[in-house]
């Protein structure tokens, strides 16, 4: 066996940088780029193998903020400190005995780990009610550093409770599409909508229809800078105050048994939206709560819209009963979040909802501990407010990441049109240079021929 080599520190410029202890298995043959890691945090590299009982050292431990693990030796060792833990590969078998992490994030590519054994991984943690966990499943070439490093922030700095302002003067009711039934959403634009054209989001309703949650939560939206739309599913008399016989009666109606309904519903939304002249087309957003996000899921494996970029759904109904028949050929282009409590079984089965998913180019399902159905709801009793947020900010860094201009982009647009306007100088001085020219040889063939040259079309007076 490999003996690990030396402990080393990575330092940061910033002293005041959190010190992370990286723990990487010596068997492992991948080699980990501490490029990400090193630009946020301060590094205590350490090298581990099966037999290891390391535990961070005496003379730093007032100092570590948290442990990232790279590697399954790793990973086992890492969850028995009693800190902020972030495993980038699941441990083998028979780690969960000895946790004794305050907080734990599992990043688990889809190809290295198979969703059985996630399945089991979650009931297991279940067990330690004091463990805040958070198992992130994801399919993308790379490893979704911003979530661990939003995972250790909001371990380190709580979030605290916030509910939006039930003023939503700035939402506008409109009405679309053109064609009957009439539908009637609501819309919030940022406050500098008309000066440029903005990226969007349309957000589908949670059961009880399209009401004050779904204002406030587009009325966020606009505050982050994109136009926002809740979409009408019911009819615009279905709006507030429905009975639970209701919900069930609709929800079911669309999701369950009149699906192309329910998607056609999904479309005339982003048509109309991506038809304002303030909105740009080629980035949209799509998100749902509850029945919203099992819509959200049924229309990106069954339908394409272009220039969608991103779909969420959270808490959404993804039972199996629910997901449409595996028969896509063409690929689904959107950045898939599935963002779900840990205690709902709304969730449905992992294996099978990632099975649905393989034709995504990428997608990441989080899953938060213990957690129930209607987990972002502020007057629900199931709301989290560590859920709540953690799943708000995995959105929100998805549509600044796909729905904002890249800095490339924009420094491209900004170099054209500095190009274009100094091109348009000198288009203009040319001209200029070359009627310069062209009268200074006629004043000088006029003087050699002796012929006054007028100073104006009216004659001058010697001329008279």
């Amino acid at each position: 066996m490999t003996s690990p080599q030396a402990p080393y520190m990575i330092a940061h410029e910033d002293l005041t940088a959190p010190l992370i202890v990286l723990l990487v298995s010596s068997s492992s043959s991948e080699i980990l780029s501490t490029k990400e890691l090193s630009a946020h945090f301060a590094l205590y590299v350490v090298e581990v193998n099966s037999d290891s009982q390391w535990e961070i050292p005496q003379h730093i431990q007032s100092q570590v903020k948290g442990v990232i693990a790279y590697g399954t030796e790793a990973a086992a060792v890492a969850c028995a400190q009693p800190t902020v833990v972030a495993l980038v590969k699941p441990p083998s078998d028979g780690w969960i005995q000895n946790i004794r992490a305050t907080n734990l994030l599992v990043l688990s590519h889809y190809e290295q780990y198979p969703a059985l054994k996630i399945m089991q991984m979650e009931d297991m943690l279940k067990n330690h009610n004091d463990l805040v966990w958070e198992i992130t499943r994801y399919q993308s070439t790379d490893i979704p550093w911003d979530n661990l490093m939003h995972f250790f922030q909001q371990a380190w700095d709580p979030p605290v409770k916030q509910i939006p302002s039930h003023d939503v003067f700035r939402i506008q009711t409109v009405s679309y599409p053109t064609t009957d039934p009439l539908l009637e959403g609501y819309l919030a634009v940022p406050s500098s909508s008309h000066n440029r054209r903005h990226p969007a989001v349309i957000l589908l309703p949670n059961w009880d229809g399209v009401n004050l949650y779904e204002q406030q939560r587009i009325q966020l939206l606009a505050d982050e800078g994109f136009v926002a739309m809740a979409a009408d599913i019911y009819g615009k008399d279905l709006h507030h105050n429905l009975t639970l016989q209701q919900m069930i009666q609709q929800s079911t109606y669309y999701r369950e048994t009149h699906v192309d309904e329910y998607l056609q519903k999904i479309q005339h939304a982003l048509d109309y939206v991506a038809s304002l002249p303030f909105v740009d087309p080629t980035r949209l957003g799509l998100a749902g709560y509850c029945f919203g996000g099992t819509g959200v899921i049924q229309y990106v494996l069954k339908r394409t819209q272009p220039g969608l970029q991103v779909a969420a759904a959270f808490h959404g109904g993804l039972q199996p009963k629910y997901l449409p028949s595996q028969d896509r050929v063409s690929p689904i282009h959107p950045y898939v979040l599935v963002l779900s409590g840990g205690s709902d079984d709304a969730h449905g089965n992992q294996s099978v909802l990632e099975s649905a998913l393989q034709a995504a180019d990428e997608w990441e399902i989080s899953r938060y501990a213990n957690v129930y159905h209607g987990f972002t709801e502020w007057e629900n009793p199931a709301y989290n407010l560590i859920a709540d947020t953690r799943s708000w900010d995995a959105f929100l860094r998805q549509l600044r990441a796909r729905l904002q201009p890249r800095a490339i982009e924009a420094n491209q647009r900004t170099f054209s049109s500095i190009s274009a306007w100094v091109s348009g100088v000198c288009l203009i001085v040319l001209i200029a240079l070359v009627w310069m020219r062209r009268r200074k040889q006629h004043q000088q063939y006029a003087k050699l021929c002796q012929i006054p040259v007028p100073a104006s079309r009216k004659p001058s007076q010697k001329q008279k």
